[in-house]
């Protein structure tokens, strides 16, 4: 099991929850968790099944620039 935290730029609640929706929605996502103030999605998943790439791909996809943290 990984964790990763991405920055996203969500712009309200909307988008917040269409990130999380997106990002949930993998095979592999244990637990996903957003944070609109600091614009922040973190996530637990399987690294045998997903790549951080994966995660990124899916925020894009939802309408938000999303990029790795560290």
């Amino acid at each position: 099991m990984t964790n990763i935290e991405l920055s996203a730029d969500m712009h309200c609640r909307s988008c917040e929850q269409r990130v999380a929706r997106a990002v949930s929605a993998l095979d592999g996502v244990h637990a996903v968790e957003t944070d609109l103030k600091r614009q922040r999605v973190a996530v637990q998943f399987d690294d045998q099944v997903l790549t951080e790439s994966d995660l990124r791909t899916a925020v894009e996809d939802a309408g938000s620039h999303g990029v790795l943290d560290g």
